[in-house]
C-alpha cells in the first residue's frame, strides 16, 4: 500500500503484505482507522479474489475503475 501524494518520500509506503491470505491482511488493515481508510480514493489490485473481498469490505468508497 502506498500514499501517492508522498511522491516516494517519507510516508509513501503505508504497508507491505506478504501473500494474499485474508486474515493477516485484515488484521493489519484494522490498525488503520476507519476514517483514514475512508479517505482512500483509488485501489489497484491483482487478480486475487481475496483482495477484491478485502477491499470491498474494508474500504467503504467504491474504487476507481481503470478500463
Amino acid at each position: 500500500m502506498t500514499n501517492k501524494k508522498a511522491k516516494q518520500k517519507k510516508g509513501s509506503i503505508v504497508a507491505i503484505f506478504a501473500g494474499t491470505k485474508v486474515e493477516p491482511i485484515i488484521e493489519q488493515l484494522l490498525k488503520i482507522s476507519a476514517k483514514k481508510r475512508a479517505m482512500v480514493k483509488e485501489i489497484t489490485l491483482d487478480m486475487a479474489n481475496s483482495m477484491k473481498t478485502i477491499c470491498k469490505k474494508y474500504f467503504p468508497k467504491p474504487p476507481k475503475r481503470n478500463n
